[in-house]
């Protein structure tokens, strides 16, 4: 069974320099023939819970990188990353370079 991997880490606020900010960090595991997003870890601060869950949801509905790349997603200065920068959406970016470079 063929798995690309990418992980990214960020902080959990934007701009970094707020109290309380904390690096987060993604990995996303997806299957290498498609793309479906099949596991994932998130760690860091307190606000680990957010990507959590979203990443179980991710995975339960069977979303691949490339929806998960074009979804539109909100960010908030005190609840997340920037949107720049999101840690999520940077691993994604990661994996689906990779599998780029593999087709």
């Amino acid at each position: 069974f063929d798995v690309v991997v990418g992980s990214f880490t960020g902080i959990d606020k934007h701009p970094g320099t707020l109290e309380g900010t904390h690096e987060q960090t993604v990995k996303l595991i997806v299957a290498g023939d498609c793309g479906m997003i099949i596991g994932g870890e998130v760690f860091g601060g307190v606000s680990v819970g957010e990507l959590t869950n979203t990443l179980g949801f991710l995975i339960q509905n069977h979303v691949n990188v490339k929806t998960l790349l074009t979804a539109q997603i909100g960010t908030h200065p005190m609840l997340t990353g920037s949107h720049a920068r999101y840690p999520l959406i940077k691993a994604a970016e990661i994996v689906a370079q990779k599998l780029k470079c593999k087709a």
